[in-house]
């Protein structure tokens, strides 16, 4: 393994390598943030399109049990002589 000891004064000590390190690291921790920023818009973008989809799934089970629900009615009204569902008892 080699010995990195004797450069370590020469690294900090030199400005122009100084400023290039902290520049790298930098840019390094600005794309990390922007990944993670990125990361979490498509996240949220992803819960709100489930989330949507799934308030249409309740919507459409809703509308399904309404419509199912209310059919028997529906057809009494609409043509009362005609209705299989009609009870000539009511």
């Amino acid at each position: 393994m080699l010995d990195y000891t004797p450069l370590i004064p020469k690294i900090f000590f030199n400005s122009c390598y100084l400023k290039q390190m902290i520049d790298i690291l930098d840019d390094m921790i600005f794309n990390t943030l922007e990944i993670a920023k990125t990361q979490a818009a498509f996240d949220q973008c992803l819960i709100t399109e489930k989330t949507k989809l799934g308030q249409m799934v309740i919507l459409f089970g809703f509308v399904n049990i309404s419509v199912y629900s209310a059919a028997p009615y529906l057809l009494k009204f609409s043509n009362p002589t005609d209705n299989i569902l009609h009870n000539p008892h009511s």
